[in-house]
């Protein structure tokens, strides 16, 4: 998942699902079996399954947020609003001459893919979120759950970026910062500064008048 946000505080949220050729191999005709009808329906652009290099398939979601308060929203929808990711929020502060930026949540998936759930979807799937246990999932992927299926979360943020590579199992903090100045208040700052500079300069280099008469 990649949070973007712009100088305004909108921005968008893009979720990719990818899986390598083995994985992809697993599900043939993807294309034909995979709904998203109702993401587009709350607003989500879908693009894929896609072809990719090495002979994995991508699937990329992205739906987009006004404000600040918006993104939570929307992560919501991919975490579940108490899933793994539910705490996530960007704070702004502004300042004089700036803003300072804030990632502030965590990932948290020590209760593995179940996370990403909820009882409705367990329910249909026959007591599951995915259809199998965990024991039939790392059978068929021939390796731990935690090396077979990998996460990353990335922001970009006005005044640079972060990323993050949690890992099923555990909890990982997500926290970062990062500022951006205002040119023209600083360039208006610069300017005052000079402009004190000399008047200093000039009072200094006057000439001292000479006090008292001369003796006679």
């Amino acid at each position: 998942m990649d949070v973007r946000v712009e100088e305004d505080g909108s921005g968008r949220v893009q979720v990719v699902v990818a899986l390598d050729e083995d994985a992809a191999r697993r599900v043939p005709g993807l294309e034909d079996q995979l709904e998203v009808g109702d993401l587009e329906a709350a607003g989500w652009r879908v693009e894929g399954p896609d072809r990719v290099r090495g002979g994995g398939v991508e699937v990329t979601a992205t739906k987009g947020f006004g404000s600040l308060d918006g993104l939570g929203e929307v992560v919501a929808e991919v975490s579940g609003p108490d899933g793994p990711l539910a705490d996530l929020v960007v704070e702004r502060d502004r300042a004089a001459f700036g803003e300072t930026w804030r990632v502030r949540g965590e990932a948290d998936l020590r209760e593995g893919l179940e996370a990403f759930g909820d009882a409705g979807l367990r329910e249909r799937l026959g007591g599951s979120s995915v259809g199998m246990d965990e024991g039939e999932l790392e059978e068929a992927a021939g390796r731990p759950l935690a090396e077979a299926v990998r996460f990353r979360v990335t922001t970009d943020l006005p005044g640079g970026g972060s990323s993050w590579s949690p890992v099923l199992g555990e909890r990982t903090p997500l926290e970062a910062e990062s500022r951006t100045w205002e040119a023209t208040r600083l360039a208006l700052l610069a300017v005052a500064v000079v402009l004190a500079a000399g008047a200093v300069a000039m009072l200094l280099a006057r000439p001292r008048a000479r006090r008292g008469g001369t003796a006679g």
